[in-house]
């Protein structure tokens, strides 16, 4: 079964696809070269669970598969859920907070390629992501103004490289977990 065809940088997919539980086969290759694939490996996945996967260059143009397994619950009321996916190579840990909140960083210390399963509980609404290096006060992404639904479900994914002569620049991306009304 072919998941995702044809996916550019930093699209991600919209809502889940059903996949049968079981050992399943992951091939990532470029889009016309299925022949050469950059990621090709197995993972067992558990009937009546939820998974989001990143197809990740490490700067090095070593490709690595990194899986999150998904708590779908649906967050009370006044609140939504949010994860941070630390997908840039050339910068080192991350902190996330909202921007002129005073709560300090949601999540403190987020390393590349790190697996932060867990949602962090925070209030709904209208918010300013701030991505700074965990001993940094500058940003080192452009904040980012955003509409925090009540009761969703957020991977706020860091994709892209910081270094200027590369031509995908970093970028923050917000994966909205479609099925978090289960």
């Amino acid at each position: 079964m072919t998941a995702v065809t044809n996916a550019t940088f930093s699209q991600f997919g919209a809502g889940y696809d059903e996949i049968e539980a079981g050992e399943r086969r992951v091939r990532v290759t470029p889009t016309g070269d299925a022949a050469n694939p950059v990621i090709d490996e197995n993972l067992t996945l558990t009937k009546d669970e939820h998974y989001t996967l990143f197809a990740v260059n490490n700067d090095q143009n070593v490709f690595s598969l990194l899986r999150f397994q998904d708590n779908l619950s649906e967050p009370s009321a006044g609140k939504g859920h949010i994860r941070i996916a630390h997908l840039i190579p050339d910068a080192s840990n991350v902190k996330l907070s909202f921007q002129g909140t005073g709560q300090g960083a949601i999540i403190p210390d987020a390393a590349f390629l790190e697996k932060t399963e867990n949602f962090t509980s925070v209030d709904a609404g209208e918010v300013t992501l701030r991505i700074q290096e965990v001993d940094g006060k500058q940003p080192i992404l452009p904040d980012l103004p955003f509409t925090l639904e009540e009761r969703y479900i957020y991977t706020v994914a860091l994709t892209g490289t910081l270094d200027e002569g590369d031509s995908i620049d970093a970028q923050i991306v917000m994966v909205k977990h479609e099925e978090s009304h289960d």
